[in-house]
């Protein structure tokens, strides 16, 4: 099959597109299965034949995608968007399983693992059958990518420890995929399992923000506790001194702050703000600001930070970020 990424031409939207080789046939009922039904985790496509019925070119939109071999290279990963890409895998294992796709169907190279702003990543499937073996389109070729912690950027010490031992867990496949030690690693390191049809009833859980799956897939254990009353315990705010505008911020976990998309928590109307300009954690009543090497700086009692330096102030102490001012308080 030949790839090419293009512009269409009636929406002038970016596509992948795909076209098979002489001796490559489209699998049509896969290929009708796959355009009726909508996969979270998969890029939707739209087919057409050729004019003698045997070869198709198959149109996958990209537009405002990256793919996934540049994303690692150019964002800062949290451990949150660092997990939800291992879960990713699964999720497009467990996908093929339950519809009897057979995964050497699956792009696994980084070139065409194609993620969004959320880091969520999308899987191009081709529904083509006599497709030649290749070596590198194995999950294995995904996970080296993001095993080289050396070549990557994190916001903090978990998840550059998580990408050592996935690191470990790739060596030790000897180049031989296996699914069920993939899951034993995600379950044991990363704290992801088999999603439940229901909670128990002696465990009172609330979602904590991160989108969960369809019954049956894996997905990201991000749960909350609920107080004595049953309610969801409050949280803290970022407010924009200038205008009000507030932002949710979660509790003990570490997000960053910018003019950038892929931030949690995203500054838009600044253009003095960076596009990664801090990473804020609130605990206990202190918020922890390490500047990222901010242009315009963050500035903390009327000092100036240091990049890369860790300083704490008191929820309902105000800060700026550049030449405006911002105050963290209880949600």
């Amino acid at each position: 099959m030949k790839k090419k990424f293009t512009r269409n031409r009636r929406t002038w939207k970016r596509e992948l597109v795909i076209t098979s080789r002489q001796d490559e046939t489209l699998d049509t009922r896969r290929a009708k299965l796959l355009a009726d039904h909508r996969f979270d985790v998969l890029l939707r496509f739209w087919c057409e034949m050729s004019r003698d019925g045997a070869g198709a070119t198959l149109h996958y939109n990209v537009q405002g995608l990256v793919s996934l071999k540049s994303f690692v290279r150019r964002q800062i990963l949290d451990e949150v968007g660092f997990v939800r890409i291992l879960a990713s895998v699964q999720d497009v294992l467990d996908t093929c399983a339950a519809n009897r796709i057979p995964t050497e169907m699956v792009l696994f190279d980084p070139a065409y693992v194609f993620v969004d702003d959320q880091a969520q990543p999308r899987f191009v499937i081709v529904p083509l059958e006599n497709m030649p073996y290749a070596v590198d389109n194995s999950p294995l070729t995904m996970l080296r990518v993001l095993s080289e912690s050396r070549h990557l950027a994190f916001t903090s010490p978990a998840p550059e420890m998580l990408s050592k031992r996935l690191e470990s867990f790739v060596l030790n496949q000897n180049n031989v995929f296996s699914g069920n030690a993939f899951r034993v690693f995600l379950r044991e390191q990363c704290g992801v399992g088999r999603s439940r049809r229901h909670v128990p009833q002696d465990s009172q859980f609330v979602n904590s923000g991160v989108q969960s799956r369809e019954h049956g897939e894996t997905k990201l254990r991000m749960w909350s506790p609920l107080d004595k009353q049953g309610q969801v315990p409050l949280g803290y705010v970022l407010q924009r001194v200038n205008n009000g505008e507030t932002f949710p911020l979660p509790d003990s976990q570490q997000v960053g702050v910018g003019r950038g998309s892929r931030n949690s928590v995203q500054i838009m109307g600044n253009p003095k703000l960076s596009r990664n300009h801090v990473l804020l954690r609130c605990a206990s009543g202190m918020v922890r600001i390490i500047d990222l090497g901010s242009a315009n700086g963050t500035w903390v009692r009327g000092e100036r930070l240091m990049p890369n330096m860790c300083v704490n102030v008191a929820v309902g102490e105000r800060f700026a970020l550049a030449n405006e001012e911002f105050v963290v308080t209880r949600g």
